[in-house]
């Protein structure tokens, strides 16, 4: 993986079982609907990488991983417009409805 540097969007491919427990369950869902999706690279704290993100209630989320649990964002790697990494896989696939394509812009 490349450097990571702070601010950067990185892709949250799993998460340990610790870091669930104990939770209330909206944060485990927070947690859980965000592996596979871009989330923010703070930095490292304590020999663990350090992320955030904003779940669809608009709460904000600091959470502290392995860092062989994230892989380049998107944008960072280079690759947009409907990409997406599938974490069982570790891969990158083509999302379905997504890429190039003309929109029809008279209307």
């Amino acid at each position: 993986m490349p450097e990571l540097k702070p601010g950067s969007r990185v892709i949250l491919t799993g998460t340990p079982t610790v870091l669930l427990e104990g939770l209330p369950e909206e944060d485990r869902s927070a947690i859980r609907a965000v592996i596979g999706r871009p989330v923010t690279f703070v930095g490292f704290s304590y020999g663990q990488a350090e992320v955030e993100f904003t779940d669809a209630q608009g709460d904000e989320h600091t959470i502290w991983v392995d860092a062989d649990l994230l892989r380049p964002g998107l944008i960072d790697a280079g690759i947009s417009g409907g990409w997406a990494l599938n974490p069982q896989k570790q891969s990158l696939s083509r999302r379905p409805g997504c890429g190039a394509g003309r929109r029809d812009r008279s209307s």
